[in-house]
């Protein structure tokens, strides 16, 4: 995995207005209201563990966000330059278990002036019952606290990373930054 997969979780919440979700039906949308109120580093890390999976396609491998859960198929959200063209999938969840994925949409590589969102759709199915992402309806601000979780290629497990959005940034949000990082 390369260094932009690392800032997945962090890019799920730069992304409103410009990604149709209309693919992914049903996601977990908060309230304004159940988003107001701060949660501890340490609770965000509990539910970044819970919700980040590890993608692998054979010698590539990076970070995913499980999204949705309808019955038994989940549906995970990862960074398009993680999977190879042809190869097998494979997440594997919190607990360890591997599963094989099928890709059910990728958003990359735009040739009609578009974003360049290098994002992916995955599903996969199993019987055990994971949490999934919720998406806030909020709006970002400058020097906003934000939490990235995922696994690097340097790293011996999951990296859980915090930081805050320069108020310089803000001002990037609707357009996108070189190869659509």
């Amino acid at each position: 995995m390369n260094r932009y997969g690392l800032i997945l979780v962090a890019s799920i919440l730069l992304l409103p207005g410009c990604i149709s979700w209309d693919d992914v039906s049903g996601l977990k949308v908060l309230e304004q209201e159940s988003t107001s109120r701060a949660l501890s580093g340490e609770r965000l890390r509990q539910i970044a563990t819970a919700i980040t999976v590890e993608v692998h396609a054979n010698d590539n491998s990076g970070s995913g966000v499980l999204m949705r859960k309808d019955g038994q198929l989940y549906t995970v959200l990862t960074n398009a330059h993680v999977l190879t063209p042809g190869e097998p999938y494979r997440i594997v969840t919190p607990d360890g278990k591997t599963h094989p994925a099928t890709l059910m949409a990728k958003y990359n590589n735009r040739s009609d002036g578009g974003y360049n969102l290098d994002l992916a759709l995955l599903e996969f199915s199993a019987a055990d019952d994971y949490e999934v992402a919720s998406i806030a309806n909020t709006s970002l601000v400058g020097e906003q606290p934000v939490f990235a979780s995922g696994f690097p290629y340097d790293a011996d497990g999951l990296l859980f990373t915090e930081g805050k959005i320069p108020s310089w940034t803000m001002s990037l949000r609707k357009q996108a930054l070189r190869d659509g990082y």
